[in-house]
């Protein structure tokens, strides 16, 4: 099968790029950088001659329709998934109307299976204490949750006529091998490297192994199975837990800071304000991560476990494995 890739050279999209290769499928990598793209095919091993691909941007139609011309199948990986991000008209352009050319493009022209990378966020916060595939969109006061939430509106309406639009909402993303530069990365990089780090009191996350997401990923890449939703949150982990692990793998001790939610939240808020008056700040906190760190919600991620034969590895093996990629690469340093 012909595998459309879109946000090959990004961290989900690579890791499906080498799994999809894995099982022997054809993969097409859409990607905006060229120099990126050839980084994230090395990064995982690949040879040139095994991907082929579409350099364009996916906020041009015309780009993504030529890429969608030659797939059999496509997922779409590409977006901004920062929360920190503070360009609203891009992160418009990119996570909206990018998924609305993919998905529609995608229909139109008959590819089977389509696969979405959603978010949890796309459905918080939710109307119950566990998170599933089909609660309803939320109405988000944040510009990430909102515009996750309107790209999978695009793919819940393609799925209410049968489209064989298939959805994955994970949690936070977490692993070795990331091509760009993620908040996870930023985050746990500071907390290595400065040893101290500010968190809401009580509560936590739910954390999904880049691999095993990119496993389901590929597992759904069968043709004429319909419309379908996969919640993938992952394991959740209360963050004294996380810093543990953090801890066990990067053989520092971690000062931690703990804070009411709301003053947590409210912090962020003053940082995003200042991040709007002076535009080359970047937040190390913003009012919507704040508010995922402090009221994060476990996730029922069964129907990914069983219909995708996928299980979750161990906590520590993913945080060992993303803190020793980090210090091989670079991203932080290695206590001495």
């Amino acid at each position: 099968m012909k595998v459309g890739i879109t946000g090959a050279s990004g961290f989900v999209g690579s890791h499906v790029m080498a799994a999809a290769r894995r099982e022997d499928h054809e993969v097409i990598a859409f990607a905006r950088n060229p120099d990126k793209m050839a980084s994230a095919i090395a990064a995982h091993g690949l040879a040139d001659d095994e991907v082929e691909v579409v350099i364009g941007q996916i906020t041009d139609q015309g780009d993504v329709e030529g890429f969608l011309d030659r797939c059999d199948a496509v997922v779409h990986t590409a977006g901004i998934a920062s929360v920190t991000a503070i360009d609203e008209a891009l992160i418009t352009r990119t996570n909206v109307d990018g998924s609305r050319y993919v998905l529609d493009g995608a229909v139109e022209r008959g590819l089977d299976p389509i696969v979405h990378t959603s978010s949890v966020a796309a459905l918080f916060p939710p109307p119950g204490d566990v998170m599933t595939a089909d609660d309803p969109l939320a109405d988000s006061a944040t510009v990430y949750g909102q515009t996750k939430a309107a790209a999978e509106r695009i793919a819940r309406d393609h799925q209410a006529d049968g489209a064989p639009v298939v959805t994955f909402n994970p949690g936070g993303i977490v692993g070795p091998i990331d091509p760009g530069s993620s908040d996870m990365i930023e985050a746990n990089a500071m907390l290595i490297d400065k040893g101290v780090f500010m968190l809401p009191t009580g509560g936590g996350n739910s954390f999904i192994d880049v691999r095993d997401l990119a496993t389901g990923m590929v597992r759904a890449l069968e043709p004429g199975q319909g419309p379908r939703r996969f919640m993938c949150g992952g394991r959740f982990t209360g963050w004294d837990t996380w810093i543990k692990a953090i801890e066990q793998a990067s053989g520092r001790s971690m000062r931690i800071i703990t804070v009411p939610p709301k003053v947590m939240i409210g912090l962020g808020a003053s940082l995003d304000a200042v991040a709007r008056v002076i535009k080359k700040f970047e937040p190390p906190l913003s009012r919507e991560s704040a508010f995922f760190m402090s009221y994060a919600k476990p996730t029922d991620d069964t129907r990914f476990h069983e219909e995708l034969g996928v299980e979750y590895r161990p906590l520590q093996d993913t945080v060992d494995d993303f803190v020793e990629w980090m210090f091989v690469s670079g991203r932080a340093k290695r206590p001495n």
